[in-house]
């Protein structure tokens, strides 16, 4: 039996779940260097949906080419991607990480070469990886991180939570963790460093306004605005920051846009930011999303609660 994508979206929205309505926008190969204000202070928090499945064991974030999720968790039972329909209903294939990535972090797709990029960091031990594979879930070779050349040391040493393709300037975006509780200036987050996805060693840097803590996942947009999720409460909210790379300089200053709390993140550790992702979803009885926020709950069987915003001009993302 075949049935339509108009179907199985008329379909999902009577029946209350969201899918994408169309490409996700952070997987677009469509770029533009012309970056516009989010106006991130007139999003608002649409609906919430929360999911208890094999794949939200200790996630760590998720990327949509625009036809599958690509989930990744970091579960100590079994640490692998997930493929997964854009209904989450169906797990279509699945990648168990090798033996020796302790830990791997929130991904992205690259539409350029259509790969899906998952860091992957060993604790003291350098460089951090960066695992490539299809979007068939085919595992490709690694990628180490190194610094202005093969070989050097990265900024970052041996963290990597996150990485982002840029596809303004084709780069691999990432940071250190930035945890508040550590005096090494290079784990606290003002700098986000920029990698050639084919070589690995680091070609841009890009100072923030002032400095982020907990970094958890980051995706940029066709125009080139990064949206960074942060685990770290300010104002007693957890939040997701945006910041223009669009024309930024190596070593200049990012344009700050602003931020948003993530409603029910909590403040301390029972719930966990992960990641953030841009993706247009449709729902039944409430306005159409196209920013969502992963917030994982860490006492609850690893329970998963996706908190989803509209924005008032998706086209300036």
């Amino acid at each position: 039996m075949t049935v339509s994508r108009r179907a199985m979206i008329k379909g999902a929205a009577a029946a209350g779940v969201a899918v994408p309505l169309a490409s996700a926008m952070a997987g677009s190969a469509t770029a533009s260097a012309a970056s516009t204000n989010p106006r991130m202070g007139e999003w608002e928090h649409v609906t919430s949906t929360s999911h208890q499945e094999d794949w939200t064991q200790q996630i760590q974030g998720m990327c949509t080419d625009g036809q599958y999720w690509y989930v990744v968790s970091n579960s100590e039972r079994r640490r692998c991607v997930y493929k997964l329909s854009l209904d989450f209903r169906t797990t279509h294939a699945s990648l168990d990480a090798p033996d020796d990535y302790p830990h791997i972090g929130s991904p992205t797709f690259g539409p350029v070469r259509k790969l899906i990029y998952v860091p992957v960091e060993r604790e003291g031990s350098e460089p951090t990886y960066v695992w490539r594979m299809t979007t068939a879930l085919n595992s490709l070779s690694t990628l180490k991180l190194y610094g202005r050349t093969a070989g050097s040391r990265s900024s970052q040493k041996w963290k990597a939570p996150w990485v982002a393709h840029n596809p303004v300037d084709g780069l691999l975006y990432s940071s250190a963790y930035g945890d508040p509780d550590l005096t090494d200036p290079a784990l606290q987050v003002n700098w986000l460093n920029g990698f050639s996805p084919v070589t690995g060693c680091l070609r841009k840097q890009v100072h923030l306004p002032s400095k982020l803590h907990n970094v958890q996942g980051g995706v940029v947009s066709p125009h080139g605005n990064i949206y960074l999720a942060t685990d770290y409460a300010y104002n007693g909210s957890k939040r997701i920051y945006s910041y223009d790379l669009s024309s930024v300089v190596d070593g200049g200053m990012a344009k700050y846009w602003g931020n948003i709390p993530i409603p029910g993140s909590g403040t301390g550790d029972e719930l966990e930011v992960e990641s953030v992702t841009l993706a247009h979803l449709g729902w039944s009885g409430s306005r159409d999303t196209y920013v969502t926020a992963v917030v994982l709950n860490i006492e609850v069987e690893d329970d998963a609660y996706l908190r989803h915003f509209w924005v008032p001009s998706p086209g300036a993302l």
